[in-house]
């Protein structure tokens, strides 16, 4: 039941924002169908309700990297109505427990809503990671702060 819910969502595209937070839950189910409908239905969302950032935030560091991932490529959807979420995003990408695919996407959402000038520091260092997959993906909100 869950995985034809999930299905119907995903043939809504955009008129399936109102459900973004549960799909993202939905996206670390148990249930592999459930998984992939959730998925597939996030793919074809756009941004999810304003609303729906500071329920998103949380789910940075769910145990499951795809909720994880799917949270904050939701927030970036959001662009500058989720800028206050910025620092939360950054503190994720810092975040050593977490996998690099969530880490990486926190960082392109960041870009997204807009990185704020005192988070240039924390940024380059990421930035000089050794891991290059990171340090790329750093180096992209710090290169819209510019100089």
């Amino acid at each position: 039941m869950r995985a034809e819910a999930a299905e119907v969502l995903a043939g809504l595209g955009s008129d399936a924002a109102p459900a973004a937070v549960a799909l993202v839950k939905a996206s670390a189910d148990e249930d592999e169908l459930v998984r992939d409908w959730a998925s597939e239905a996030i793919q074809h969302l756009g941004p999810p309700p304003a609303n729906a950032a500071g329920r998103l935030v949380p789910l940075l560091a769910h145990p499951d990297a795809n909720a994880g991932f799917w949270a904050a490529t939701l927030i970036g959807r959001l662009g500058e109505a989720a800028r206050r979420r910025g620092e939360a995003l950054l503190a994720h990408a810092e975040d050593e427990s977490l996998t690099m695919a969530v880490r990486e996407r926190c960082l392109l959402s960041l870009d997204e809503v807009g990185p704020r000038p005192a988070m240039k520091p924390r940024l380059q260092r990421l930035a000089e990671d050794s891991r290059r997959r990171l340090a790329k993906a750093a180096k992209i909100p710090l290169a819209s702060l510019g100089d």
